[in-house]
């Protein structure tokens, strides 16, 4: 749909009024420069949404869990990107305005600057008005103007940077939450270690020299694979230092991590039933059966005697 040549005259006459020809053209330039970079910017958005199709939309289906996590992985990309934009276009307006103001300063002159009036809605509405004018939205799709290299260069080592951040982020994120694990499984060992010297304690009487060193077996067990989650911990040390590093190495180590959380419970469980197992609590559960059952002989018998008679408790 073209513009009317007219009301885009008229437009322009209103917001430009009282500026010579020449601020007139610096305005018409700049209002240039940011719809070209607003274009960019767009298209910057397009590529980072095109290239998570292209590396995680490779299944016909997924698990809620999985379309949570592309998801969340998209949204922390262009999270980044638009901040960076927006930056960006900050940072090149304050520019400006520096520029305007030094000449001021230099000219003599006090500019008179109203910040409460820069979001004025008509003003930016016929702002907008101008630029539709300038830039018509074209049917058959026009091209945008191609970029210099340097620009090139620059725009493709913020993209790399952004995709090292973002893979920083995701190990950081993986490395705290095993490390949460690794205290968890810790703490269970410490639990079983502390329950098993309570238990020794309090058995009494000779000790299974087999049962013994069934128990040995099993405490090296545990402790091994307790330095192998360790090591795990230090390997992930490691691979946070190298942002560079695809997420491959970190759900690799989520598996072996996984496995070894298994074989520690499994051990745990064969610890308690071996110490269930052992000589000396297995005499020490008959011993307090029988007390038990001839406590409960007295107690028949202190009854036949006085039938009013009771045990405290």
């Amino acid at each position: 749909m073209q513009s009317n040549p007219s009301m885009a005259s008229n437009v322009e006459e209103v917001l430009l009024q009282g500026l010579s020809d020449h601020y007139k053209h610096v305005v018409e330039s700049y209002l240039k420069f940011t719809h070209h970079k607003t274009e960019l910017h767009l298209r910057e958005v397009s590529k980072v949404i095109q290239e998570v199709k292209d590396s995680r939309l490779l299944d016909n289906q997924y698990s809620l869990l999985e379309v949570k996590n592309i998801i969340d992985a998209l949204e922390t990309v262009l999270k980044s990107t638009i901040k960076s934009e927006t930056q960006y276009s900050n940072h090149t307006s304050l520019e400006l305005l520096r520029q305007v103001f030094k000449e001021a300063d230099e000219a003599g002159f006090k500019l008179k600057v109203d910040i409460s009036s820069i979001e004025n809605e008509e003003t930016l509405q016929e702002i907008a008005k101008m630029e539709n004018n300038m830039f018509p939205k074209s049917v058959g799709g026009n091209k945008l103007p191609s970029l210099k290299t340097n620009s090139e260069d620059i725009l493709k080592l913020k993209k790399e940077n952004d995709s090292m951040r973002e893979q920083l982020t995701t190990l950081q994120k993986s490395y705290k939450e095993m490390m949460q694990e690794k205290t968890e499984i810790t703490n269970q060992y410490n639990a079983v270690s502390d329950e098993l010297k309570k238990l020794k304690n309090k058995l009494q009487g000779a000790h299974d020299p087999n049962d013994e060193k069934e128990l040995e077996e099993l405490r090296n067990k545990v402790a091994h694979l307790n330095s192998i989650i360790k090591s795990q911990n230090e390997e992930l040390e490691k691979t946070q230092l190298k942002a560079t590093q695809n997420e491959q190495k970190v759900l690799q180590l989520e598996h072996e991590k996984e496995a070894i959380k298994k074989d520690l419970v499994t051990a745990q469980n064969e610890l308690t039933l071996k110490v269930n197992q052992t000589s000396q609590f297995q005499n020490m559960m008959t011993i307090v059966k029988n007390k038990n059952e001839e406590l409960k002989e007295l107690r028949d018998k202190l009854k036949l005697l006085d039938p009013n008679f009771q045990m405290k408790e």
